[in-house]
């Protein structure tokens, strides 16, 4: 046992954390009686002294809690954020308000063992102030884990879920959630959480790239998920993944980011910082070779690092900037959700007023370092339902896949997704133009169809459904999107007719030199062909249309979703 004399109920040192470490903590504080701050000249008096303000006399003013409740609830928030947590937290409640209106103001301990004089008499009057030990309520850690945290970093508390409906209706509450087609937020939580639950998986990693312009909720989402820290790892930002650094006294000590992220999902929510980055080459190369399942590396100073079966997921957020890091010579390896294109007039004018609501409701709470305090209610509460649920799907991974029906139809839709994809998210090289490659399609094919059943598995469904594929097909025409999927759109509907370079520049509204450009890219790839236009049996110019085999695919596809 240890015993804390405190010199005052409102003292509780960072250093006397350790002490608690692992234990039965009881609070033991005095009957402090309620205050009263007299609001005309903010004098202080206990209520068990005087009704009126001693100096005044004016009986309004601020009710203080009592300050022995006070001062425990106070010292439970400081032990809550340490390191090293302790095993249970309690008081002792004197009286229903915390404090006993029967004694005196500021009762304590040795008030009531002093009314007897020898042992024999105190042992009852000990026996009768633990009968009145509790455990501290529920709302004083509210959102918190007692679990290991660094102090000043709380942490909240996951809330059991089991059920995609009920964290639907937590973040309905919590933020403006549009229903179908317009439901961006929805598709990109689920496909978030399908790659988090894929991580453990036999195969193909799954990697997601999230894309939205500012302040349509990336951010939000990414903070939900970080409250999972068992499977996800969050970082604003971040340098590179692997580091030499090496402690003399620890020489083995491993100070990589991936020694710290394997197993688990890295979430990235300022993706836009690496565009900045002046080792942005390295940092991308290293996610190549990561994806891979296995990353060597050395360093000037002799060490080197070897890791093999690695399982890391990545979620990478930001602006449509991040195009910028499209490289498809080099094998792109992320999947694209986007939340929204652009978000229209009614939908933006239903946000506005939402955010303008809570914005005021906000201001009638006060913020401190602990988390139930930092957002509303409802949005905390959708946090922890987040956490909850990503606990419950990697838990119960096993179980639930293999309850998950996979039919062929829906195996053959994901490849052909994969295999447009393919074509689609290709670029004109940003280094050389020796060659046009474009990637092959299996590696997409794989990532859809895994996507296609982590969805499914999310999504609380027996089979890959329509609804499951939906939200596939919004993910591939997302990974797919740019100069020539546009592109390839307007000639679609040209149909076998074809469309000349100019029809095609008023459509695109680009310039003829950068369409003519991208077209012979995209026929060198096989995307689009070539006709010629005939009048009077002579050549009047050349037409530009889609190749019989992207024609098919556009066909297929289409088709399967009006299906």
């Amino acid at each position: 046992s240890c015993v804390v004399a405190a010199p005052g109920c409102g003292i509780f040192f960072e250093s006397w954390v350790r002490l608690g470490t692992g234990r039965r903590v009881i609070f033991l504080y005095d009957s402090d009686h309620p205050r009263m701050t007299c609001r005309a000249c903010k004098v202080g008096w206990s209520l068990a002294d005087a009704k009126a303000c001693p100096r005044c006399g004016g009986a309004e003013g601020l009710l203080l809690p009592p300050p022995g409740a006070a001062g425990a609830k106070r010292a439970c928030g400081v032990l809550a954020r340490s390191e090293g947590p302790s095993a249970t937290l309690e008081w002792l409640v004197w009286g229903p308000e915390g404090h006993d209106p029967k004694r005196p103001h500021g009762w304590d301990i040795r008030d009531h063992l002093g009314q007897a004089l020898d042992a024999r008499g105190r042992l009852p009057l000990l026996a009768e102030l633990f009968a009145k030990v509790n455990p501290i309520p529920d709302d004083w850690l509210a959102g918190r884990s007692l679990a290991s945290r660094k102090v000043g970093s709380p942490a909240m508390e996951s809330l059991e879920c089991d059920a995609w409906a009920k964290l639907q209706n937590g973040w309905r509450k919590a933020l403006q959630w549009p229903p179908p087609p317009e439901d961006g937020l929805d598709v990109t939580l689920s496909c978030m959480l399908a790659t988090i639950v894929s991580t453990p998986r036999v195969g193909t990693q799954l990697w997601l790239r999230v894309l939205s312009p500012a302040a349509t909720g990336k951010s939000v989402l990414c903070e939900a998920l970080a409250v999972a820290k068992d499977h996800v790892f969050a970082k604003s930002t971040l340098r590179g993944l692997h580091s030499g650094f090496q402690d003399d006294k620890e020489a083995k000590e491993d100070h990589s980011l991936l020694a710290k992220v394997n197993g688990k999902t890295l979430v990235i929510k300022d993706g836009d910082t690496l565009l900045r980055a002046p080792n942005l080459d390295q940092i991308l190369s290293e996610f190549r070779d990561v994806y891979d399942r296995a990353s060597r590396t050395s360093y000037r100073n002799k060490a080197s690092r070897d890791y093999e079966g690695l399982a890391i997921t990545v979620i990478l957020c930001g602006t449509g900037s991040l195009h910028k890091l499209d490289s498809s010579e080099l094998g792109e390896r992320f999947l694209t959700v986007r939340i929204y294109d652009e978000v229209p007039e009614e939908l933006e004018e239903e946000i506005s007023w939402r955010v303008a609501c809570r914005a005021e409701r906000e201001l009638n709470m006060e913020s401190t370092s602990d988390p139930e305090t930092q957002e509303t209610p409802e949005m905390t509460d959708a946090k922890r339902l987040t956490a909850g649920y990503v606990g419950w799907l990697r838990g119960n991974g096993d179980r639930l896949f293999k309850g998950v029906r996979f039919d062929e139809a829906e195996l053959r839709r994901c490849q052909r997704l994969g295999q447009f994809c393919a074509f689609m998210r290709s670029r004109p090289s940003k280094t050389q133009d020796e060659t046009v490659e474009r990637e092959l399609s299996p590696r997409l094919v794989s990532q859809f169809v895994r996507l296609a059943k982590c969805l499914a598995v999310v999504l609380n469904r027996a089979s890959v459904d329509d609804e499951v594929m939906r939200r596939v097909r919004w993910v591939a025409f997302n990974t797919a999107h740019g100069q020539t999927l546009k592109l390839s759109k307007m000639l679609r509907r040209a149909g076998l007719a074809g469309s000349s370079v100019p029809g095609v520049c008023i459509l695109t509204g680009e310039g003829e030199d950068k369409t003519k450009s991208l077209l012979r890219f995209m026929h060198r790839i096989g995307i689009v062909e070539t006709i010629q236009e005939r009048v009077n049996g002579h050549v009047a110019r050349t037409k530009w249309r889609l190749t019989a085999r992207v024609a098919s695919l556009w066909e297929e596809i289409d088709r399967a979703q009006d299906a």
